[in-house]
């Protein structure tokens, strides 16, 4: 054997832990460019970028608008009173007619800087009837709505106990839910009515 040193079967590289000199090319042509692995993102990586799009694009034409829910497909509350009547595909934020059609009557491009008319935003907000959201508050003054639950025992889930807040209600799209909520709160002597 010369040089290479034959271990079964396969030639072993006496220059282990040396400089490889050698250029990697995407069509390994020779052709002296050395080929960059482009990262791509992952699904979890693009959604999070394109909610941060659509967060933006709110605050931007100052609606107070929060999402809840799945981030892919996530529900707009709007003024905590209203699920908006639109869905967000990819990275465009389309409004429609009603809140189950598909039937698209203004596009946004969510992009750093999107573009859009905010008359025409305003005017689907007050044109079509968007769906409503229910909310649990307790008859206190300041207003304290249900937010969630807690437990005293995470790990196994016993306990139970509501949390109250003044923001953020925890959203109901059924009235008779959120009416069933507060019955329960009701009969543990919590004085909470359905808004």
């Amino acid at each position: 054997m010369e040089s290479e040193k034959e271990v079964n079967g396969n030639k072993a590289d006496d220059n282990k832990g040396q400089k490889d000199n050698k250029k990697y090319t995407p069509n390994n042509k020779g052709n002296g460019k050395k080929f960059v692995k482009k990262r791509t993102e992952d699904l979890s990586e693009v959604i999070e970028r394109r909610n941060k799009f659509l967060v933006k694009f709110f605050s931007l034409i100052d609606l107070p608008v929060r999402m809840i829910g799945d981030d892919n497909s996530p529900a707009m509350i709007y003024n905590e009173e209203v699920v908006l009547n639109a869905y967000v595909h990819n990275f465009e934020l389309r409004f429609t007619d009603s809140p189950i059609s598909k039937n698209v009557v203004y596009t946004v491009k969510l992009t750093d800087n999107p573009r859009f008319d905010k008359n025409r935003i305003l005017q689907c907000l007050s044109e079509y009837k968007a769906r409503a959201v229910y909310k649990v508050v307790l008859k206190t003054i300041p207003k304290l709505y249900l937010t969630g639950y807690n437990f005293l025992n995470k790990a196994e889930k016993l306990g139970r106990y509501p949390v109250f807040s003044s923001y953020n209600p925890k959203i109901y799209f059924s009235e008779e839910k959120a009416k069933e909520i507060v019955s329960e709160l009701n009969s543990d002597g919590y004085q909470a009515v359905c808004e």
